[in-house]
């Protein structure tokens, strides 16, 4: 990976209370440098998964979902070298899920080049990056693409996305030691999930008054349970995340166009407003208005740093000093990743991907971006 910053600005966060007024957003003091080339082809809709010291890149497609990809690679975040990743025992495909479980990547579901509603994949597989190897996994009840996964230590739940004929209201879960799915269904249009332990899942999203609406849920015993919220809207829900770090905090973002207000998990199991903000400097990942095309991403760091990325709208708000920054990221470089898959580790907030969006240029890309964050 190329070291040479594209671009720095010596700014530093405001530190100052959690008053619900909120204080002046700062422009964030960022180190962004360049990947190293990629030996896959340009593509979107593939999936990035951070594991230990390295990225799983894989699937996607080049512009055209009917013709997905197979292959995929892994990126050293330390030596900044690629390896290819064997031929996975899957279709094709894109807009699929995949996570981390600690030892594996899974990807499931998906759009694949079958016609009709065989296109919304059923499959999966697990690949384990220390062997090099791949196995599938049971399939699922039903199939489904732009669909949302998170893994806890013993499942993966998949919720939202599409199905053949409709937005889904049902949660899928499979039980990662025993290989079987049970699907559970839901009085919420799932928009962002986090997991917060072991087992139970957060779910925000929408009710039938298309009001925010958030619920707990177990899957071991299939159970789901409203988390009260404080967060008062003004105007209609537009954006909304939900993120959860290793330690259990967990923290919610909704705004309508003008505010974004933050809500934190507390030990009682409510979430709890803690700060409000111009929606232009602190944005929540998932528009409502386009998802489940193109959603951002949400992170909680282990210092509970709160950091979303709603297209090229990068934010970090600390909730201990108050402090909020945010940066365009099209200010930095000449790639600004439009569709690009991200993911944040330990060496920083890695995009990869999606398409060029500078003076007009909407082609794929294969290149990518470090981003180091201010600490």
């Amino acid at each position: 990976m190329k070291a040479t910053p594209i671009g720095l600005l010596a700014l530093v966060l405001l530190a100052s209370s959690c008053a619900l007024g909120g204080p002046e957003a700062a422009e964030m003091d960022l180190v962004v440098s360049e990947i190293d080339a990629s030996p896959l082809q340009p593509r979107i809709g593939h999936s990035s998964v951070p594991a230990a010291d390295s990225l799983l890149i894989w699937g996607g497609d080049s512009g055209d979902e009917h013709r997905p990809h197979q292959d995929g690679a892994v990126l050293s975040l330390t030596g900044g070298g690629w390896d290819a990743i064997p031929p996975a025992p899957v279709p094709p495909r894109t807009q699929h899920v995949a996570v981390w479980t600690g030892t594996e990547m899974i990807v499931w579901g998906g759009a694949t080049s079958e016609p009709g509603p065989d296109r919304h994949a059923w499959d999966g597989a697990a690949y384990h990056p220390q062997d090099d190897t791949w196995r599938p996994i049971a399939p699922a009840p039903e199939g489904r693409s732009h669909a949302m996964g998170v893994a806890t230590d013993e499942w993966m739940v998949i919720g939202g996305g599409h199905t053949p004929n409709r937005p889904t209201d049902s949660l899928l879960s499979y039980a990662i030691a025993d290989d079987r799915w049970h699907a559970t269904d839901i009085d919420i249009q799932v928009q962002a999930m986090a997991a917060t332990g072991p087992g139970p899942v957060l779910l925000a999203g929408t009710d039938t008054d298309r009001a925010l609406a958030v619920r707990r849920y177990e899957p071991e015993g299939e159970s789901v349970s409203v988390v009260p919220h404080d967060v008062e809207l003004t105007g209609s829900l537009r954006y909304l995340g939900i993120a959860s770090n290793d330690r259990g905090s967990a923290y919610l973002l909704a705004s309508d166009d003008t505010r974004t207000h933050v809500a934190r998990l507390s030990g009682e199991g409510t979430l709890e407003t803690i700060a409000s903000h111009d929606v232009r400097d602190l944005r929540p990942p998932v528009d409502l208005v386009v998802a489940p095309y193109d959603r951002g991403a949400m992170w909680v760091t282990s210092a509970e740093e709160v950091i979303s990325l709603n297209g090229r709208n990068l934010s970090v708000f600390d909730p201990h000093s108050g402090g909020l920054g945010y940066r365009r990221l099209t200010e930095l470089a000449d790639y600004c990743g439009a569709e690009a898959a991200e993911a944040l580790s330990a060496q920083g907030l890695i995009a990869w991907g999606g398409r060029n969006c500078h003076n007009g240029d909407t082609s794929l890309t294969n290149r990518g971006l470090r981003i180091q964050l201010p600490s």
